[in-house]
């Protein structure tokens, strides 16, 4: 192979036969054409600057209502609203409307995040003075950064009630366990609405012991004529029963301000959702029943 003749040779055929080629293409070579028919090239790839699309997220998922669902059945008189919201932005706002589109109560929403998350969760229950009927409309909004609001809608049918549940209201006795004023005692009470347990729980306890339990000895330490306001759980599972100015008027001495905390205390305790209990006056709790 050290002959340069043959080196020449080689490097002419070489040039000869890709020249015939080039000049021939698949109609020289047939059998090429059924290759490419029978089992044809993958496509091109694109090109690398075709990014894919990017699902970014806009206004219309900013806010997400899923408790209730569109058209639930609800209790009078108590609704549960849970959801989630980017974490970014201002507080959200939950209206609830009646029939006549007139706002029966409403309540500023936080939503909470993990660190790092861009989304939150919110959760609250609503209670209600007004009773209602009818449909309702459950209204979440919160002001955006260019001005305009963000609101969702979510209706509700027909409002419902249960066939009634078995809770404990609590009271004191007449003279107290080792002098511990704040000791409190339950008896069993029928409540209409299981659904709006908090606030019909309150109410019972608000009208006191029974003749039959009188004479056993309890007694209520909360004054009379006290209505109940608002029993408002967040997603903490903090219940904030809020009641009127009556509840501490000519109330004085420890021992009975304990014993009326202790009551209010309990008789929402016994939910094992119920974290803790906010008690409010008007709206206040800074030296309520101090």
């Amino acid at each position: 192979m050290k002959n340069p003749k043959v080196w020449l040779l080689i490097v002419i055929v070489m040039i000869v036969g890709f020249s015939f080629g080039r000049m021939t293409g698949l109609s020289a070579l047939p059998g090429l054409t059924t290759i490419h028919k029978d089992f044809p090239l993958f496509p091109t790839p694109p090109k690398p600057d075709a990014a894919p699309a990017v699902n970014t997220p806009t206004q219309d998922n900013d806010i997400v209502i899923e408790v209730p669902v569109e058209n639930a059945a609800i209790a009078d008189a108590f609704i549960d609203v849970a959801g989630r919201a980017k974490s970014a932005g201002g507080p959200l706002h939950v209206r609830i409307k009646n029939t006549a589109g007139e706002v029966v109560t409403e309540s500023d929403l936080e939503v909470n995040a993990m660190d790092g998350n861009s989304y939150g969760r919110f959760g609250k229950t609503l209670s209600f003075v007004t009773t209602l009927s009818g449909d309702v409309t459950i209204e979440i909004s919160r002001a955006s950064g260019n001005g305009e609001t963000i609101v969702r809608h979510v209706h509700a049918g027909t409002l419902s009630t249960s066939d009634g549940l078995t809770v404990k209201v609590y009271f004191a006795q007449s003279i107290p366990e080792g002098n511990d004023c704040g000791v409190v005692y339950p008896v069993e009470r029928k409540i209409d609405n299981q659904s709006a347990a908090f606030r019909a729980v309150l109410e019972t306890l608000l009208k006191g012991p029974t003749i039959e339990e009188k004479s056993a000895g309890y007694v209520t330490s909360i004054p009379s004529g006290v209505l109940l306001k608002s029993a408002v759980a967040d997603g903490d599972g903090v219940v904030t029963a809020d009641f009127t100015r009556t509840l501490e008027r000519g109330v004085t001495g420890s021992c009975r301000i304990s014993a009326i905390r202790s009551q209010i205390d309990a008789t929402l305790r016994q939910f094992p959702e119920v974290r803790d209990v906010v008690i409010s006056i008007n709206g206040k709790t800074s030296t309520i029943l101090q």
